[in-house]
């Protein structure tokens, strides 16, 4: 503007000191003093301008904003990664892009099946898990590997709560921990439905049924 309008310093020899200041720039100090700025940085430091570094990046803690999402439509920001060199770039993503990011880390994440187990009636198995803790969800199955009771070999039943029969001595109870799951058998094998429902079909043949144990943690 000072070459635009020719202005020299002679011409605005009465202005004021803070006046020259800013026309002339002589005093790059005196003018953020006036503006009631300091001095810019390219840290995450407090009350500085921003400023970019060699890269062209702005370097800070956190961004604010007092902007109120309408209705149920809100906007995130993310990154990838943290530290020097990785892709730390903070990004807007929308709530599915964030649910997308945040399902994984939700779900239960470890997993463990047991090989097909003979049991015996009236004992015990004790399979190591390898889950590093106590499983939150476990369950037994039986696995058809010969035809009985109008299932099909490769068919499976979940033995649920109702799979067991104090009074007679059947079912099967699991006791888990944060290395094993220890199985414990009726003395008299299974009791389960048969494949139509139609009447109570109780098992023990080795030779038909086989034990399967999962569990999620």
């Amino acid at each position: 503007m000072k070459t635009l309008l020719a202005i020299t310093a002679a011409d605005i020899t009465n202005a004021s000191a803070n006046g020259r200041s800013l026309i002339t720039a002589a005093d790059y100090a005196a003018m953020r003093t006036l503006l009631g700025l300091v001095a810019a940085a390219t840290a995450a430091t407090a009350s500085t301008l921003a400023q970019r570094d060699a890269s062209g990046d702005i370097t800070t803690r956190l961004f604010r904003s007092e902007y109120a999402a309408p209705g149920a439509t809100g906007y995130f920001c993310g990154q990838n990664a943290l530290g020097a060199g990785a892709d730390n770039y903070i990004r807007p993503m929308t709530p599915a892009q964030a649910a997308a990011l945040l399902t994984p880390s939700m779900q239960l994440q470890r997993f463990y099946e047991s090989a097909p187990q003979t049991w015996t009636n009236g004992g015990t198995l004790t399979l190591a898990h390898g889950l590093g803790v106590k499983p939150n969800i476990y369950h037994a199955y039986a696995a058809c590997i010969s035809a009985d009771g109008g299932y099909a070999v490769g068919e499976e039943i979940l033995l649920a709560a109702w799979a067991s029969d104090a009074a007679d001595g059947r079912g099967v109870s699991l006791r888990p921990d944060a290395t094993n799951i220890r199985v414990v058998m009726g003395a008299n094998g299974l009791v389960m439905l048969s494949a139509t429902g139609g009447y109570s079909y109780k098992s023990n043949p080795s030779s038909t049924w086989k034990l399967i144990i999962r569990a999620w943690a």
